[in-house]
């Protein structure tokens, strides 16, 4: 067998490497292997904003492609902070070539592409116990809310709940900025909100209007069924006409349960639980889920400490920004404040993304034991880190 070479993927072996990908994340399944088809075609066809050859990374034996990776580069809030990201997504290797390090060897070329791009952090929604081999660690969990889909059904509500429309996209995005802006979330452009609706994988696409026209939510999901939802409403009249419409459609085909993915502050959540049942979950797994790998830990702090002072200012309005001392090094990221050395902590790389993003507490660290935290340490990560939850809208996902 020839030697496997890596490199990206040429225009024409695009088609080749969709159809690995497809089959092999269809799993047997013609009707959505031809669905991932069309949005794989969509998204060259549609001119993505963000695609590009040199963004596939492919393994290829003899010609044949048997392993790729595919490169979602974004722009992560965080806070004031604005955070360049590059994702890690639909990884696969070829049935017959698994298990020789192929895949392996493509995630590493991807993660060399990712640090040519000044990437200050790599993402991906991965399997457990194998990119931790990368260094990549948990930084967030899966969340989800379920509701009974009878009782959501009789919900009533007076909006309009109509499919989404290419002019409907200036009020979705300013829907969206309203209740993910100020989260741990992707940016989006225009044009990425253009190819989002224009590319029509998410065939369930509802708004809902007020008596004034004017749009209050909307709901994006691959089906009526599907987890992947992405679910914004402003009002409670929205949050009922949705939520109404879509019990509604789900006891039409048989399915008892609504489950969305959702963090447990969403404004749904909170008009939902005055009408219905809603159970809210949190999904941990400490090698698998969302994972994060620092590339240039020094320009994350420089982008980071900002946030972290305006942190700090708006709970203690004498702290002195001067004093905070926030470096990277070979090891991982220092925390301390200058010349008071009871405040010095030196966390690993994997500790610190687990700080940033609020999955990881500064008491829960110290009760480890492995860094020795004194009680000053331990408040000043209090202090610029607070409580955090992070998560990405369902159109987001990679």
């Amino acid at each position: 067998m020839s030697a496997l070479v890596v490199r990206e993927v040429h225009p024409s072996e695009y088609e080749q490497m969709i159809r690995l990908a497809s089959q092999v994340f269809g799993r047997g399944d013609a009707d959505l292997e031809r669905r991932m088809l069309r949005r794989w075609f969509n998204y060259r066809e549609g001119k993505a904003p963000d695609f590009a050859y040199r963004l596939h990374r492919v393994g290829l034996i003899d010609g044949e492609i048997v392993a790729h990776v595919r490169l979602v580069p974004g722009v992560l809030h965080y806070g004031q902070a604005r955070l360049h990201v590059m994702g890690l997504s639909a990884v696969c290797t070829a049935p017959a070539y698994r298990r020789l390090g192929y895949a392996a060897a493509v995630i590493q070329d991807a993660l060399l592409v990712t640090a040519e791009y000044r990437t200050h952090l790599s993402l991906l929604n991965g399997i457990a116990n194998y990119y931790n081999r990368f260094g990549f660690h948990p930084v967030w969990p899966h969340y989800y809310v379920e509701i009974a889909a009878a009782d959501a059904a009789l919900l009533d509500s007076s909006l309009v709940v109509r499919p989404g429309q290419m002019e409907d996209i200036p009020h979705l995005a300013a829907l969206y900025e309203k209740h993910w802006g100020g989260r741990v979330s992707l940016l989006r452009s225009r044009a990425m909100w253009a190819w989002r609706v224009w590319d029509g994988s998410h065939e369930y696409f509802r708004v809902a209007e007020d008596e004034h026209g004017q749009i209050v939510g909307y709901l994006a999901a691959y089906d009526s069924a599907h987890v992947m939802a992405e679910v914004v409403v402003d009002t409670p009249h929205a949050a009922r006409a949705l939520l109404a419409e879509v019990g509604q459609t789900l006891l039409a085909v048989g399915k008892a349960t609504i489950q969305w993915l959702m963090p447990p502050d969403d404004a749904l959540v909170t008009y939902a639980r005055q009408w219905v049942g809603v159970t809210v979950k949190a999904g941990y797994h400490p090698t698998g889920g969302w994972q994060g790998r620092v590339m240039d830990g020094y320009a994350l702090v420089e982008a980071i400490l900002p946030e972290l002072v305006a942190q700090a200012t708006a709970v203690r309005p004498d702290f002195n920004p001067a004093e905070l001392m926030v470096e990277a090094n070979a090891a991982g990221i220092a925390v301390g404040l200058r010349g008071q050395k009871s405040t010095y902590s030196q966390l690993s790389y994997p500790d610190f993304t687990q700080l940033l993003f609020g999955s990881l507490r500064p008491d829960a660290l110290a009760l480890r034991g492995e860094y020795l935290l004194t009680q000053e340490a331990v408040w000043l990560l209090e202090l610029l880190f607070p409580p955090r939850l992070a998560c990405l809208a369902a159109w987001d996902w990679f």
